[in-house]
């Protein structure tokens, strides 16, 4: 978890929409003038009741044109299920949204990053029609640095393209119409990030529960055009905020995108994270610059724990562990989506956990990060299937 100093938050007013498929030969990311609709973000086509309306079940002579399920992916089956929750509205294909941003004054010398927490299939961005990029993926973020087509201070005209056309085939729980749906839309944060030309890009925590030792792999990108000393100060806290461990690192930041390995002893007693005594522990690194011109801060939570396997069985901390757990495949047919809220997760979570279980399977699916989160703190495995 990053502490910027401002977020552009994009989740906070309407986009402009529309819903068909000749976006790319009328090149509608030039200009907001073929917009005439809206839509509310986060949120999906469904949600905001775009797309065609479904239709009762047809007659059989009608479905004698369709090969179910298989067709059930094609737009023009629009048509209820009659062996599964139906959406109420269903579009499949390029959705193209659009929205006038603005770059806050402060933002001078930082770098401006988009980021789209969850959707599916191809995302397409511009900023004022330069092409910014595209990305297809399932449950990871999307990220785009849009720092080159951006000014402080200035309004820029945002235009994406996501097109939930099943690009796996398949019939995972994580798109079919059996539970989550194909959904087309954007959940989770959106967001305008700023950073700093020298930042912390992502970090990875491992553990060692026999040497108490805790070692941190962190990238650095270094978009500053030099090679650029500096220093990173890694700080271990147990719960209460009390500093458990900390050391201060001098390193030379190699211009691009590189991995600095960090190793830290824990002189003082630990607790061993499991599902009896999931006790976290907070990560705190801090970057700066030799002069003092960059600064970053990343801080994450996580457990002392070893995970392995004996034979037939799943071992914590050398225990062996019985699981018992339930299953979700993706089932919340209020939205057709998961939930990617906080409060959600742990009403969720908190209320497998009453019944005795410390397992969720997520069948060909996987929740969001704040639902590891929440797991985390409660005790409780989660088995995410990626495809």
């Amino acid at each position: 978890m990053h502490k910027t100093k401002t977020l552009t938050f994009l989740d906070n007013g309407n986009f402009s929409s529309i819903h068909k498929k000749k976006g790319l030969e009328e090149r509608w990311f030039e200009s907001k003038k073929k917009f005439n609709d809206s839509i509310k973000l986060p949120g999906s086509t469904d949600t905001n009741e775009k797309g065609d309306k479904t239709l009762p079940w047809p007659e059989d002579s009608i479905t004698r044109q369709f090969t179910f399920p298989k067709d059930f992916e094609n737009p023009k089956w629009i048509y209820e299920l009659n062996t599964a929750p139906s959406r109420k509205y269903k579009y499949i294909g390029p959705a193209w949204y659009q929205k006038e941003i603005q770059i806050p004054t402060n933002w001078e010398n930082q770098r401006a990053e988009l980021f789209f927490e969850r959707s599916l299939f191809k995302m397409q961005v511009w900023i004022d029609g330069n092409f910014i990029g595209e990305d297809i993926a399932l449950y990871t973020p999307r990220r785009f640095d849009i720092s080159d087509f951006v000014k402080p201070g200035e309004k820029h005209l945002l235009t994406i393209c996501i097109d939930n056309t099943n690009l796996i085939g398949g019939m995972a729980h994580s798109y079919t119409y059996h539970t989550q749906t194909n959904w087309n839309g954007i959940m989770g944060s959106m967001e305008i990030r700023p950073h700093e030309q020298v930042s912390i890009k992502n970090t990875r925590i491992f553990t060692d529960i026999y040497d108490k030792n805790v070692r941190v792999e962190t990238t650095v990108s270094n978009q500053s055009g030099t090679i650029t000393p500096g220093k990173l100060l890694l700080q271990i806290k147990d719960k209460k905020g009390n500093i458990l461990a900390e050391k201060t690192f001098q390193r030379k930041f190699e211009k691009g995108d590189k991995t600095k390995e960090l190793y830290l002893d824990i002189q003082k007693p630990i607790t061993l994270w499991d599902e009896f005594t999931p006790e976290l522990y907070t990560a705190h690194l801090e970057l700066i610059t030799e002069d003092g011109k960059h600064f970053d801060t990343y801080t994450e939570n996580f457990g002392f724990r070893k995970i392995e396997t004996s034979g037939s069985s799943i071992l914590i901390n050398d225990r062996p562990v019985f699981i018992r757990g339930t299953l979700d495949c993706a089932i919340y047919p209020k939205t057709g989506y998961m939930p990617m809220d906080r409060p959600s997760w742990e009403r969720t979570l908190k209320t497998i956990k009453s019944y005795g279980m410390n397992h969720v399977r997520y069948h060909s699916v996987c929740p969001p990060k704040v639902a590891f989160e929440v797991a985390d703190e409660l005790g409780i495995y989660l088995q995410a299937e990626l495809i």
